[in-house]
């Protein structure tokens, strides 16, 4: 079933923030320094475009564009059902 529009932006702005939110309070856990405005924007985008996927989980857009690129691939190339080899006879 496919989600409607604003249900998904609701999703993706509601686990940027939430991303956000976590970062700041995991710094501070551990005593590190509250992260920085660099850090804050890379956890928004990573988690607005998990909302906005709807998979949740927050991996780094350049892992997600590898995992888009093969799963493109995987349905652009033919699967060879039968049992005969791809290369000619000699």
């Amino acid at each position: 079933m496919k989600r409607p529009l604003s249900i998904v932006l609701a999703d993706a702005f509601d686990r940027a923030a939430h991303d956000v939110f976590s970062a700041h309070h995991a710094a501070a856990a551990h005593g590190e320094a509250p992260p920085s405005a660099w850090f804050r924007w890379v956890s928004w985008s990573r988690g607005f475009y998990a909302g906005l996927v709807g998979d949740w989980r927050s991996l780094p857009l350049a892992e997600r564009a590898k995992a888009a690129a093969l799963a493109l691939l995987v349905q652009l190339i033919p699967v060879n059902s039968s049992s005969k080899s791809n290369t000619p006879d000699r």
